[in-house]
Parts: structure tokens; C-alpha cells; sequence
């Protein structure tokens, strides 16, 4: 996948397409972890530290999340108790 022509795939899906603030920002959240993890296919990210990158609380998180997969931009399976959740590779506009 092509970093660069991700982004710019999704910042043009928004113009034409409705997404919260709270959507977006997390997208990129990940977006940028994914990348720092070396965009490898499954990644675990604490909801602890997405509720810092975000600004969000953990239902707020909890509901953009499902969000995300609900639209198909992210997929997700869910942690055990004390297990980070799974985030695979990102899917975005171009995918």
C-alpha cells in the first residue's frame, strides 16, 4: 500500500462523503501507528493510548471504532481483559 496515495485518497473520499471529527481524527491516529509499526498486517493499539491521541473517552472511542468498521476502513477484532484489541492491516479508499 502507498502511504502517501492513501491519505490523499481519503482526504478526497471526505469531500464527497460525510464522517465525524471524532472518525477522522482516529482514522489518522491509527493510520499513523500503523505506519510507525511498520505497516505490518495485524497491530495491537492500548485503548488507553488512542483515548490520548483522540481526546476521546472509551465509549467515544468504543462508538468511532465501530464506526470505522462499520464504513470498512478499519477491521478489528477485539481484546481479551488485559489484551489490547487487533487492528489489521488499515483499508482505506483505495483498497
Amino acid at each position: 500500500m502507498n502511504i502517501l496515495k492513501e491519505m490523499s485518497a481519503f482526504r478526497d473520499w471526505l469531500l464527497l462523503n460525510e464522517m465525524s471529527s471524532s472518525a477522522i481524527v482516529l482514522w489518522y491516529s491509527l493510520f499513523a501507528i500503523w505506519n510507525k509499526a511498520g505497516c505490518q498486517s495485524k497491530f495491537c493499539v492500548p485503548n488507553s493510548i488512542l483515548m490520548k491521541l483522540t481526546g476521546l473517552s472509551k465509549q467515544g472511542l468504543i462508538n468511532v471504532r465501530a464506526t470505522l468498521v462499520q464504513k470498512q476502513f478499519i477491521r478489528y477484532e477485539k481484546g481479551k481483559r488485559g489484551c489490547s484489541g487487533l487492528f489489521f492491516e488499515l483499508i482505506g479508499p483505495l483498497s
